[in-house]
């Protein structure tokens, strides 16, 4: 390659939605990642069940030199699947120090490598006081490492009578499913290429695919008003698999170039992730951590987007604790006072002070909305007109901004609990599923993830920032990466009977990962007449695209660099 790209270089001349990338510069076989969708979805994956996800994968990265590094715990299938740049030096550094190769050396043929004998290596070399120019080897790698995270397990489908289009584990094709913004497009070819069916890429489409299917699935490219109805295509099946193809595309059409040679790119994914959460990423996170092992960016496929896919990018999540309290006092007889000991007179005044201070915490910050007290249980008694009861329970959660930890407030409740002369008669139990985090959305990584998806759609579509909804496996991949958002499909039939993903938005999903991941690394880059055009595109500070929303705007810088 004798020049840097330009972003200008990967743009359709002439986009149709949801198509917007030059076929030429982005070899996507879109066919190959619908029918490996398809299959994905027609397995039954329940949270904490694979069903041979992870290892389909490894069958579909291993052409790109992709190692699968096996994190399994207790019933959970994790693997992060690593491509080391050719350009690292670790290959030459530990085979030095050790006398032996080392374990994600791109020229092993081994494709699994158990998490256990790579510690060993590193811990080895460590010792040995392995270095490359003075700084101490890297457990996964030199260079800087571009994560995409995500989940091949779904929660339960629910009530099956009331899946109206297909059983949710036999995905099947529809029209007039929901309203969107597709339409038919008779020169398809113009905007897919000629590689459909055709990359290295394309493993599961050959193995699960019938030449008839085969043909239909080219057919759907052209019908992006479609969607796939079944049980995890947008949770997050769909954002996993175009996260996986978008790679893939990335590496077809410039490996060997510099900016692909100086990165390592991986996948980080488990199967523990709608249900307790405890053996899946955060696992891998904390074997990572132990041996100092950061990320440098991070995209996590969870179907982020509202009304159109790249409309919202969740730049981070507010932190999410509970407590439960219980209030000790005397059973008896309501008409003799004196003899017993309510305990609820003592739970509601507790409770009232609270939720009166808890409540008003703090105004919110220009990334996070207020920290919010909900309570949701008060129970005392089984319903006896005349019996005070020996006990009242109540449970509150606290939704809280980086404003606060999960020990200031925990802090804050037992001083106000203190208060209280009774307050030796209230048990007190807590636990946080995570504490807040946040990329600023004026982060250069955040900013460019805007910018390409305004530049893609022509304006159409002006991302703005959020850090709502529930919790994420983002809290804890946080802990070793401080660049990282959630992007991904939309979500309005996500947990859901009939769950579904357009086709269009899937693979205008493709694209956005495609020409994000391409700007981060260095590979293409704004020129001129493109910084100009976000400009023209992108609002400013003071503009919201999304009306419905309060929410501040996101902020979007357009000085050149």
């Amino acid at each position: 390659m004798t020049r840097k790209l330009t972003f200008k270089d990967l743009l359709h001349t002439q986009p149709c939605a949801p198509y917007f990338l030059d076929p030429l510069a982005a070899e996507i076989d879109y066919t190959s990642a619908l029918a490996t969708l398809e299959e994905f979805v027609s397995r039954n994956t329940v949270s904490p069940e694979d069903a041979n996800i992870q290892q389909d994968l490894a069958k579909i990265l291993a052409p790109y030199n992709f190692k699968a590094i096996n994190f399994n715990h207790g019933e959970t299938t994790n693997t992060l699947f690593i491509r080391l740049g050719a350009n690292s030096q670790l290959p030459s550094a530990y085979s030095h120090v050790l006398d032996q190769d080392f374990l994600l050396d791109p020229n092993n043929s081994e494709v699994f490598v158990p998490w256990d004998k790579l510690k060993a290596q590193f811990q080895q070399a460590k010792l040995a006081r392995g270095n490359i120019n003075g700084v101490t080897l890297p457990l996964l790698s030199d260079l800087p490492i571009f994560v995409f995270a995500g989940h091949t397990d779904v929660v339960p489908p629910g009530e099956l009578g009331k899946w109206t289009y297909n059983a949710p584990f036999a995905p099947d094709f529809h029209e007039n499913v929901s309203p969107n913004p597709y339409q038919t497009i008779p020169n398809i070819d113009e905007y897919v290429g000629a590689v459909q069916g055709q990359t290295k890429a394309n493993i599961v489409f050959k193995e699960h695919n019938s030449p008839m299917q085969q043909s239909s699935l080219t057919q759907y490219l052209q019908h992006p008003e479609l969607s796939l109805v079944g049980r995890g295509t947008t949770d997050m099946k769909g954002g996993l698999v175009a996260s996986i193809f978008a790679i893939t595309a990335l590496l077809d059409t410039y490996t060997g170039s510099k900016a692909i040679e100086n990165t390592t790119f991986a996948f980080l994914i488990t199967s523990d992730e709608e249900a307790a959460a405890l053996h899946g990423t955060k696992y891998v996170v904390e074997q990572l951590a132990e041996v100092e092992q950061s990320l440098t960016w991070c995209v996590i496929a969870e179907p982020s987007s509202s009304k159109t896919v790249g409309d919202t990018i969740r730049n981070g999540r507010r932190g999410s604790a509970s407590w439960w309290l219980t209030a000790n006092g005397e059973q008896g007889h309501v008409a003799y006072p004196h003899l017993v000991d309510n305990p609820i007179h003592k739970l509601i005044p507790v409770l009232n002070a609270i939720q009166e201070e808890l409540s008003q915490l703090d105004q919110g910050n220009e990334n996070f909305p207020a920290t919010s007290f909900q309570l949701v249980e008060l129970a005392a008694g089984d319903g006896t007109t005349n019996l005070v009861p020996g006990q009242a329970h109540a449970q509150f959660n606290i939704r809280f901004n980086n404003e606060h930890t999960y020990a200031s407030l925990q802090a804050k409740v037992n001083e106000i609990i203190a208060r209280f002369p009774f307050n030796e008669q209230i048990q007190v139990t807590s636990s946080c599923s995570g504490e807040s985090f946040v990329t600023p959305k004026d982060n250069e990584f955040c900013q460019d993830c805007a910018h390409i998806i305004s530049l893609l759609t022509q304006g159409e579509v002006l991302s703005r920032f959020d850090t709502g909804g529930g919790t994420s496996d983002g809290r804890f991949i946080t802990k070793i990466c401080e660049q990282m958002f959630e992007l991904g499909t939309t979500n309005a039939t996500l947990h859901k009977v009939n769950e579904q993903v357009v086709l269009g938005e899937f693979f205008a999903l493709i694209q956005i990962y495609y020409a994000l991941t391409a700007k981060t690394i260095g590979l293409v880059d704004f020129d001129e007449q493109t910084l100009n055009t976000i400009c023209q595109l992108v609002p400013t500070k003071s503009d919201n695209p999304i009306p419905a929303s309060s929410e501040k705007a996101p902020g979007i810088h357009c000085e050149q660099e």
